[in-house]
């Protein structure tokens, strides 16, 4: 028997009867019209069996092709605004799935109308579906939420109803700012590479006064100059040597102006810096065992460097350095709305901008950008430009 043609014959006769125009077998109507056909070519029950096994696998089979087409649109330029490439990856994906992974996929493919954690996690097997301007989890959000958009390269990462997103994958409790977060755009930026133009060429002479003056916190100005990573990479601790030796050299130029601790001892066009004990012992025709603590190679080095470090941004106002940095912060909330933070591709949370800003902190830069950090009790403990944010 010709069982091809009787199935041709049942979609043809199916699509004519109902309203639709094709056969679709989540519907009853649907289903009661193939029962009347087959009751009216009077087959044989083994026949029936056969056809109704047969015209099932063309549905499921057209089904399926439905739902890829459903997922194309929907994710394509006039809905999710996703590349092809994008959404060929998503779909072949899905094309993987068994059949009833298919259906809660397609029950809650974009059905959402906000952000919702447990359904973004219902498509926890596409967290790793990127490619350039989308990164991890922003499929996952995208799939699971009605008329939300990417962003891409162009914006941030989600527009949804409430506004606009950006989703971020932590990585040791923090996450970058990519363009956002370049120092040189910021005051800050252009404070520190002042700071670091003076502080780098000091002389000698100024730094063994330095050393003298702040003992404690001189090491701080030591990894300052030996450092040589900056701008591509600023660990947190050398963002704290920065913080520390502000202080440090506002406290030295307040104790050199205001006070005798040391003195400049000439001789003919010879310079030296002692202590203010040892000024004392000199006299004259007498022979005495002076401590030098520096040769000046001109009277007016220290006047000079001095002079410069008095006029820096920071020196000048030591909070300055702290409100740098939220300035940086702040352009950067203004432009959204909230986040949603990937630990894992099952562990979401979703945080307001201003929620952000209260748990997080500027704590380095990395690949010339900077990273956002959860201020945890380590973090605040190690690094009071942390805790002062």
């Amino acid at each position: 028997m010709n069982y091809k043609k009787y199935i041709n014959n049942l979609v043809n006769e199916i699509g004519y009867r109902s309203k639709e125009g094709y056969p679709d077998f989540n519907k009853l109507e649907h289903i009661n019209i193939f029962k009347k056909i087959l009751n009216e070519w009077n087959l044989d029950i083994k026949i029936k069996n056969i056809l109704i096994e047969n015209i099932i696998k063309i549905f499921e089979s057209k089904k399926e092709s439905d739902n890829v087409k459903i997922i194309r649109d929907k994710l394509g330029p006039k809905s999710a605004n996703l590349s092809d490439d994008l959404i060929d990856k998503v779909i072949k994906k899905f094309n993987k799935y068994k059949e009833n992974k298919k259906k809660i996929f397609m029950d809650n493919f974009r059905k959402n109308n906000k952000l919702d954690i447990k359904n973004i996690t219902n498509f926890a097997d596409f967290f790793e579906v990127n490619d350039l301007g989308v990164g991890y989890g922003e499929i996952m959000c995208l799939l699971s939420t009605k008329n939300s958009i990417s962003g891409g390269t162009k914006k941030k990462d989600l527009e949804v109803k409430a506004g606009i997103y950006e989703v971020k994958k932590l990585d040791k409790q923090q996450f970058s700012l990519a363009g956002d977060g370049t120092p040189g755009n910021y005051n800050w930026g252009k404070f520190l590479n002042t700071y670091l133009g003076i502080i780098k060429n000091l002389p000698n002479s100024v730094l063994d006064l330095i050393k003298y003056s702040i003992t404690n916190e001189y090491t701080s100005i030591e990894e300052i100059i030996s450092y040589n990573g900056y701008p591509r990479e600023a660990s947190s601790k050398f963002i704290q040597n920065i913080y520390t030796s502000i202080f440090a050299l506002s406290n030295f130029i307040e104790k050199f102006g205001n006070s005798d601790d040391t003195k400049i001892l000439s001789v003919d066009d010879n310079h030296w810096l002692i202590s203010s004990e040892d000024s004392k012992k000199i006299k004259k025709n007498t022979s005495i065992k002076l401590d030098i603590l520096s040769n000046l190679d001109k009277k007016t080095d220290i006047d000079i460097h001095i002079s410069l470090l008095k006029n820096l941004p920071w020196i000048k106002n030591n909070e300055l350095f702290i409100e740098n940095l939220n300035e940086i912060v702040n352009t950067y909330l203004d432009k959204i709305d909230g986040f949603v933070i990937f630990t894992s591709k099952n562990n979401v949370k979703i945080y307001t901008s201003s929620e952000i800003k209260e748990k997080f902190g500027l704590i380095r830069v990395s690949r010339g950008t900077f990273r956002l950090g959860l201020k945890n009790k380590d973090r605040i403990k190690k690094y009071k430009f942390i805790s002062d944010q």
